[in-house]
C-alpha cells in the first residue's frame, strides 16, 4: 500500500484532521499537510516517522521490539513534555500486512503551517554541525532529524570529531538514518581517535554490551578510562559498575564508590541511583537505608526509571523510608511510563493483593501481560497462577502449563 493511502485511512487524524496532499518524503520520514475538519484554522503540517520491525523475530518478540522502537522515538521527540517542542499531538498506529503487523506510523501534528526554511548554510565546519544539531533537535527550525544527517555527515567528512560522534549515534540509533551498528562503531572510532571524550565513552558502551562489535570488557574499561579523564560523568559511572562487577579486570568496590561519587557530583542520575543500591546493600560502605532513599529520591526526581522502581519498592515495604502503599505506586507507574517492566509486574501484584488500591484482578493481569511480553520471569509465574486460580477470569488451566 502506497505511504499516502495508508495514511488516509488513519483519517481524522487526531479526531479533526485531514491529508491534504504529501509534501516531502526523506528517509522514515514524510511530511503532510492537513486541513482541520471542524473549524476554521489554517492548515497545518504533519510529520510522519515509520519505524518497521524486524522481520526475523516472532510475532510477540516483534511486538516488544516495536513498541521499545516507539518509546525511545517518543523520548527522543520529548512527547512527554509536548508543550516545551514545536509539536500539538500525537498519535500512532500499527502497519499491517495481511495478519502481520509490520511496523508503526507515528504521527506529529506540529504547529507549522508550512516546512518552507531558507538558512543560510555556513561556511565552517563548526557552524554547519551547529546547524545539524538545530535540524536534530528542532531548534529554531523543523525538526527534520533526515536534514541534520546530511549536515552532520558534511561535518565529519572534514574530520570534526563531534560530527563524527553525533553521526555515530544517529547510527546506533536509527535517527535520521537507517540503523547500522558497524557505521556507528566507524565514526565512534574516528572521533574518540581524536580524544573525544562523548565518542571514548559510546565506544566504551558499545564494547560494554556487544552493539555492533563483540563484548570486551577491557577496550570498555580502556575507552571509559580515557573519557573520565576529560570528565565524563557518563562515562565514570559506567566504569563504576565494571569495578563493581570485576568485568574486564580485577574487583574494585572501593574504585567503584569513588567514581560513583564522582559522576553523582555531576547530577548523573545513574550514578546517584548506584549509590543508592551501595548503601542499601552495604557496597563498600554500611547499609544505611535512610541514606539509599535519599540517593534513589534524587535519580527518581530526574526520571531514571531504575531508581523510581527502587523507590517504590523501599517504599512498598517500608525500607528505610515510612511505608506507604500509595507512594509505592506513584513510582512503580513513573517507572512504568519510562518502559522499566519489572515495575509492571510489582504494580501489578498490588493490583492483585488490593494493597494502596481497591484489588481489581482484571488491572492485574493486564498488567502482568504487559511484563509477561518480556518474559519477566515473576510476571510469568503470577499470572500463570491468576489463570489457574480464576483470578480476574476463569479458570484456563492450559495457559496456566504454558506459562510456566
Amino acid at each position: 500500500m502506497e505511504l499516502l493511502e495508508r495514511i488516509k485511512m488513519y483519517e481524522p487524524l487526531f479526531d479533526q484532521w485531514n491529508i491534504e496532499e504529501l509534501l516531502i518524503v526523506s528517509g522514515d520520514i514524510a511530511w503532510f499537510r492537513v486541513s482541520n475538519t471542524y473549524k476554521d484554522v489554517d492548515p497545518k503540517v504533519m510529520k510522519v516517522k515509520t519505524i518497521y520491525a524486524r522481520q526475523e523475530l516472532e510475532s510477540q518478540e516483534l511486538i516488544n521490539d516495536l513498541e521499545y522502537s516507539l518509546h525511545r522515538v517518543l523520548e527522543q521527540y520529548n512527547i512527554k513534555n509536548i508543550e516545551m517542542t514545536n509539536y500539538l499531538d500525537e498519535e500512532h498506529y500499527y502497519i499491517e500486512e495481511g495478519s502481520k503487523i509490520i511496523g508503526i506510523d507515528v504521527c506529529l501534528l506540529t504547529n507549522l503551517n508550512n516546512i518552507e526554511e531558507t538558512l543560510e548554510v555556513p561556511k565552517t565546519v563548526e557552524g554547519i554541525y551547529d546547524l545539524g544539531i538545530k535540524y536534530f533537535f528542532g531548534e529554531d527550525v523543523v525538526q527534520d532529524e533526515v536534514k541534520a544527517v546530511e549536515y552532520f555527515n558534511t561535518a565529519a567528512n572534514q574530520g570534526y570529531a563531534p560530527a563524527q560522534c553525533t553521526l555515530g549515534y544517529c547510527y546506533e540509533t536509527g535517527q535520521g538514518v537507517e540503523r547500522d551498528l558497524k557505521q556507528a562503531i566507524k565514526y565512534y572510532t574516528l572521533s574518540a581517535n581524536q580524544d573525544y571524550d562523548t565518542a571514548q565513552c559510546n565506544l566504551g558502551y558499545c564494547y560494554e554490551v556487544g552493539l555492533g562489535v563483540e563484548v570486551d570488557y577491557v577496550k570498555a574499561r580502556t575507552y571509559y578510562a580515557q573519557s573520565v579523564e576529560h570528565g565524563n560523568y557518563r562515562a565514570m559511572c559506567n566504569l563504576g559498575q565494571l569495578y563493581e562487577f570485576g568485568l574486564g579486570g580485577s574487583q574494585d568496590v572501593k574504585k567503584a564508590f569513588e567514581l560513583y561519587q564522582q559522576s553523582a557530583k555531576g547530577d548523573y542520575p545513574v550514578a546517584k541511583c548506584a549509590l543508592g543500591a551501595c548503601y542499601e546493600f552495604g557496597i563498600y560502605v554500611e547499609v544505611d537505608l535512610k541514606e539509599a532513599s535519599n540517593w534513589y529520591q534524587q535519580a527518581a526526581d530526574q526520571g531514571y526509571e531504575r531508581a523510581q522502581f527502587n523507590l517504590a519498592y523501599l517504599y512498598e515495604f517500608g525500607t528505610g523510608v515510612k511505608q506507604s502503599y500509595e507512594t509505592a505506586i506513584y513510582w512503580y507507574q513513573e517507572a512504568a511510563r519510562n518502559g522499566y517492566i519489572p515495575a509492571y509486574c510489582n504494580l501489578a501484584y498490588l493490583y492483585e493483593a488490593g494493597a494502596g488500591v481497591d484489588q481489581d484482578f482484571k488491572k492485574a493481569r493486564e498488567l502482568y501481560q504487559i511484563a509477561v511480553n518480556y518474559n519477566y520471569p515473576r510476571a510469568l509465574f503470577n499470572l500463570s497462577n491468576m489463570y489457574e486460580h480464576g483470578r480476574g477470569g476463569e479458570v484456563d488451566n492450559k495457559k496456566a502449563i504454558e506459562l510456566c
